[in-house]
């Protein structure tokens, strides 16, 4: 069996799981059941790719190098469309409109924080970014860990 053609098979099962799970129950730590998920589907895919059509050694890192590639960006991905990004609920609301548009007020007056800021401080809060203290947000060292790769990254694709 070829290498490419396993880690295509993994893959797309692996994807097929997540799509039934979330039709069925949407996890609450959904980045945690996709690295589940994914990483779970590569170990099943390698047992039975043993018994039907084994791969050497250098065929099974391959595989595990592509997937885990893959399986991080798509994850990456998922977490930018986890909730849906402002300007993507801008856009769907002037498409709503049809060719007339939908005016500067309708937006201003839709588009407000219990639209846009809310949400998103609710899943740092779930996500363990943050905690609420005496009605403030703190950073936990999760938060911290991350705004910090986060800086590092923007500086890095700025020079």
């Amino acid at each position: 069996m070829n290498a490419l053609i396993l880690w295509i098979e993994i893959f797309c099962a692996a994807f097929f799981v997540h799509l039934v799970l979330w039709r069925l129950r949407r996890p609450r730590y959904q980045t945690k059941a996709l690295l589940a998920i994914f990483f779970g589907a590569l170990p099943v895919g390698f047992f039975l790719s043993f018994w039907s059509n084994p791969l050497n050694f250098l065929g099974y890192l391959q595989v595990t190098v592509v997937h885990t590639g893959a399986t991080l960006a798509y994850i990456m991905f998922y977490s930018a469309l986890e909730v849906d990004p402002p300007t993507v609920l801008i856009i769907r609301k002037i498409l709503e409109g049809k060719a007339g548009g939908v005016s500067h007020e309708v937006l201003v007056s839709e588009f407000t924080d219990d639209v846009l800021v809310k949400p998103r401080l609710k899943d740092l809060v779930r996500d363990q970014f943050a905690i609420v203290k005496q009605d403030s947000y703190v950073l936990t060292s999760k938060g911290k860990r991350f705004i910090s790769i986060m800086n590092l990254y923007y500086k890095l694709i700025r020079r």
